[in-house]
């Protein structure tokens, strides 16, 4: 194994995904938003003990160390836990938004890792090659980032969960088995859970800024209110 492999290895791309992620976000709530991002990672360990109940509970330490998995389904759940909907305007919608364009990216970057090692590969297509379901997602990703930087903060946080459970309902049929056997739970309905919930979340933080009088444009700039006498 080279020195290169060695040193980029998946603890370099999490890393470096964390401090995109980091370096994206606004400085104001940026404790907030690292409590909430470090919260979904761990969950992704239990998520992954969640998919894998059976062999997890034959070796439940797995969940402590590096023989164990994780699974990017449960990161947005730390995110929105600390999200700050009592005590912000229009149920924490910036710092929402903001999260989603930090988050996007980030996640990108850890992808890179499995482009990387040539881990979470795909099942063979009809012209005998393997799909390259990591790059796929790396494309998704980053276009996702630069479409959430391009609409308002009223949209960007429903279009990321929409598109979260839409590009892994969309990629599931290509990914190849698992090492360890297909997991206990259909991952295509936590997928769908997420689009559903996305779309809930755009629905519902449109209704909000209608309420609160903030103007909404399509693939504009992030929401304001218009000063009094124009």
């Amino acid at each position: 194994m080279s020195s290169w492999s060695l040193a980029l290895e998946p603890s370099f791309f999490h890393g470096a995904a964390f401090w995109v992620a980091w370096t994206l976000f606004p400085v104001d709530s940026r404790l907030r938003f690292m409590i909430g991002l470090t919260l979904g990672a761990l969950l992704t360990r239990v998520a992954w003990a969640g998919l894998h109940f059976s062999l997890w509970l034959e070796a439940p330490w797995s969940l402590m160390d590096r023989s164990g998995g994780f699974s990017v389904l449960a990161l947005p759940v730390g995110l929105l836990l600390v999200a700050p909907y009592l005590s912000a305007p229009g149920g924490g919608q910036a710092y929402r938004a903001a999260a989603a364009r930090a988050v996007v990216p980030a996640l990108a970057v850890a992808r890179l890792g499995c482009v990387w090692w040539g881990c979470c590969g795909g099942r063979v297509s009809a012209l005998g090659l393997a799909h390259p379901v990591a790059v796929y997602e790396v494309i998704f990703w980053f276009g996702l980032g630069f479409l959430l930087r391009r609409v308002p903060d009223s949209q960007a946080p429903g279009l990321w969960l929409v598109a979260f459970g839409a590009i892994r309902l969309g990629l599931e049929p290509l990914r190849s088995a698992p090492p360890l056997g297909p997991p206990e739970v259909d991952v295509s309905v936590l997928a769908g859970i997420w689009l559903g919930l996305g779309l809930l979340t755009l629905y519902f933080d449109r209704r909000v800024c209608g309420a609160s009088g903030l103007e909404i444009e399509a693939f504009g700039p992030p929401d304001r209110q218009e000063p009094e006498g124009r």
